[in-house]
């Protein structure tokens, strides 16, 4: 009786310990670190920007703790806000800090960009920083409009379905 009784709480024991693998969504997972991750390192990014490095185009530099889906939250920051990316340079400059190097001009002049623009693209790069989740987030974007998608195709189907039905009337001779 009493191996009976304990075997009984090892296997209630282990099913609740097992429990929450059923209920945790590994999908968001990643996402949820990167959120608490850029949280804690809100201030720990460093971005300079300069021209007087080069007369062709716009030189940043962005220093700060290595984060996953940190280099294309940038990249695709200075994309959405009309900067073409003509080279980049990302390092390790230490143990988990990065340097990372992007030469721009501005997509519509393929200038450099002009000193008085300076501050705002580096608080924009800032901003990009503090968030570190577009390419996660893009993605959990995605499946969820894949997901809408489908039902939308789904209830398509069913009010084509009941439209043709309502279209057509038979009148069975007695």
């Amino acid at each position: 009786l009493r191996v009976l009784g304990g075997l009984a709480g090892v296997l209630l024991g282990c099913s609740l310990g097992l429990l929450n693998l059923l209920i945790i969504d590994t999908e968001r997972s990643p996402i949820l670190k990167l959120r608490q991750f850029s949280q804690e390192n809100e201030f720990a990014f460093h971005i300079e920007a300069s021209n007087s490095e080069r007369d062709d185009a716009t030189v940043l530099t962005v220093r700060g703790p290595d984060v996953d889906g940190f280099l294309a939250s940038l990249t695709s920051t200075l994309s959405a806000n009309g900067y073409s990316l003509l080279e980049l340079s990302a390092k390790k400059s230490g143990e988990d800090v990065i340097e990372d190097v992007f030469v721009v001009v501005k997509m519509n002049t393929r200038e450099q960009v002009p000193d008085e623009e300076l501050d705002e693209l580096a608080q924009t790069l800032l901003e990009a920083t503090r968030s570190p989740l577009n390419a996660n987030a893009f993605k959990e974007k995605v499946h969820g409009l894949e997901d809408e998608n489908a039902a939308l195709r789904s209830r398509l189907h069913r009010l084509e379905g009941v439209i043709r039905k309502s279209q057509i009337d038979i009148v069975a001779s007695n």
